[in-house]
């Protein structure tokens, strides 16, 4: 549910930093790697969200 919740926000605000971070993290507790690297991504200069993508690299293998 919180990531239906958080998809609505992000159709409202896509660059939204904390949005995308929280999607982020969401996606990554769900197991769901690819899709919460995509995120992460579009917001890849935050400094919060560094760990979290290095995070998702070594879950992929990467």
């Amino acid at each position: 549910q919180s990531a239906r919740i958080l998809e609505q926000g992000l159709a409202r605000y896509p660059d939204s930093e904390s949005l995308n971070l929280c999607m982020g993290i969401c996606l990554m507790n769900m197991g769901n790697f690819h899709k919460a690297l995509d995120c992460l991504l579009k917001i890849k200069n935050s400094k919060d969200a560094a760990y979290y993508i290095s995070q998702c690299h070594q879950a992929l293998g990467r």
